[in-house]
């Protein structure tokens, strides 16, 4: 009987059991971004899409470029906290239209984000995306932490 217990609780394990980590970049492919691409008078590491997620660490700066190919949708930028160390005072995102003509920003002071991520350590964004091509996102944080990115193209 042990022996049928054994191998069905690792089948199950293999199966449902995932780290937050996993469970976070569920069906979604790891991004290297170590590139340099000249958008708006400054350089964005990486183009990130909806299968990807992104592992990198504050403090300090991030830009990146999402690609819009439809009208009225919103970005949806999930943070996921591998590591907290301290929360910081500031955190801001700047989302920019095609050409950097507009701008869509969320400045957070004084605002412990570790505290807002809760117990599933995820903090959510959403910002309107008003035009189609590319888009330039920075992300900023005098926190210390490393974390996990999505950016979800979303109607």
């Amino acid at each position: 009987m042990r022996r049928l217990i054994l191998p069905t609780i690792a089948f199950f394990c293999l199966s449902a059991c995932q780290s937050p980590e996993e469970e976070f970049a569920q069906g979604k492919l790891e991004k290297l971004c170590d590139g340099s691409i000249p958008v708006c008078s400054v350089h964005a590491a990486c183009i990130v899409g909806d299968g990807d997620y992104l592992a990198a660490d504050f403090p300090g700066g991030q830009r990146f470029l999402v690609q819009a190919d439809r009208l009225d949708t919103k970005a949806v930028i999930r943070l996921y906290f591998e590591e907290m160390v301290f929360p910081g005072t500031e955190f801001q995102i700047k989302l920019y239209g095609p050409g950097c003509s507009t701008l869509e920003t969320t400045h957070i002071i004084d605002v412990d984000l570790f505290d807002r991520a809760g117990d599933d350590r995820i903090v959510e964004f959403v910002l309107p995306v008003t035009d189609t091509g590319d888009h330039l996102l920075e992300l900023y944080s005098d926190m210390a932490a490393a974390y996990l990115l999505t950016v979800d193209l979303e109607r």
